[in-house]
């Protein structure tokens, strides 16, 4: 508790507090929320270290020829540190008030993702050292394991490996040259064991990419949904009421409801039912061609027109029309 304290003094002065101050119990609380997460930062931190030094041990004192021994305890030993300092990773941020509630473990979110993918990865590498070490050819160098084979011919010297032969010497026995050879241990692994090594490493292969293309997906999908969250759709342009001006609207061809044709229109049905220069009855129009008398659709007023000067055609079929003698 001294040292605490003149922490908390120093800290005090260095940033211009009065030493003889006391702290509220709201900053009590979070200091001492802090030091119980270094604490467990701590506790953890021996305990991973206490449980990889009695791995190492425990494999100094096993056989080194027993690869697969070693390799358990190396995933025993790795599940039991990943599990400790997650633990005391949940521990520091539930004391720092930073877990989250929703997520599993409190952790922040994809921390077990990651964490599940990064663990695979290190499954995958450790495995793949592991298998080739196993299926590679290698000589043993106990001589315990040397076999020892006296009195060979020069013609069974060449029919027995090289890569067996640890040394030969040759003598004579009984006027022929023999050869006494000390051969290495034979390989123990075979063709199929190193398919099977094969197959492994390829499956476990396919494991980690399947993961962690799950987790980048996984998390493309929770930035998109965010983004969604946070920029909904723009407001949209309400209807006008059945009442308000514009609302019947008739797009097709014909007025609705029976109503009268406008300017356009009339001009657009006179100018189809009388062709020009020629009346209802077969009489000339008038001269006067300015304005359309047709009325709008509100009761309007009539809609003037742009004049449309008379063809040649047309001009000879009003002459005609008003002297009916001189045409014959």
């Amino acid at each position: 508790m001294g040292v605490r304290s003149a922490w908390r003094q120093m800290r005090r002065s260095a940033q211009g507090e009065d030493a003889e101050s006391t702290p509220g119990p709201a900053a009590r609380e979070m200091e001492s929320n802090r030091w119980s997460a270094v604490t467990a930062l701590v506790i953890s931190a021996l305990v991973s270290v206490g449980v990889l030094a009695a791995i190492v041990l425990l494999l100094q004192r096993l056989n080194t020829d027993q690869p697969t021994a070693a390799l358990s305890l190396v995933f025993v030993a790795a599940a039991v540190v990943l599990i400790l300092v997650v633990g005391a990773l949940t521990v520091i941020l539930k004391r720092l008030r930073l877990d989250n509630g929703e997520e599993a473990m409190g952790l922040p979110s994809g921390s077990v993702r990651a964490v599940l993918a990064l663990l695979l990865v290190m499954l995958f590498f450790i495995s793949a050292m592991f298998l080739f070490d196993a299926t590679r050819n290698r000589a043993s160098t106990d001589p315990a394991t040397f076999r020892t084979i006296d009195g060979l011919t020069a013609v069974q010297l060449a029919q027995v490996p090289l890569e067996q032969v640890k040394q030969s010497s040759q003598r004579e026995q009984d006027g022929t040259v023999v050869y006494d050879v000390v051969l290495y241990a034979p390989p123990t692994s075979t063709r199929t064991s190193d398919d099977l090594a094969k197959q492994l490493v390829t499956t476990v292969a396919t494991l980690v990419t399947a993961v962690a293309a799950f987790y980048f997906g996984s998390n493309t999908v929770t930035t998109a949904r965010a983004m969604a969250d946070n920029h909904p759709q723009g407001p949209t342009v309400p209807l006008a009421p059945a009442g308000a001006p514009g609302a019947g609207a008739v797009t097709s061809g014909e007025p609705a409801g029976g109503a009268a044709p406008t300017g356009g229109e009339a001009t657009m049905s006179a100018t189809a039912e009388h062709p020009p220069g020629r009346g209802a009855a077969g009489t000339a129009e008038p001269a006067a061609r300015g304005v359309a008398a047709s009325p709008s659709a509100g009761g309007a007023a009539a809609t003037p027109v742009k004049p449309v000067r008379a063809t040649s055609t047309e001009r000879r079929g009003r002459t005609r029309a008003a002297n009916p003698d001189e045409s014959r």
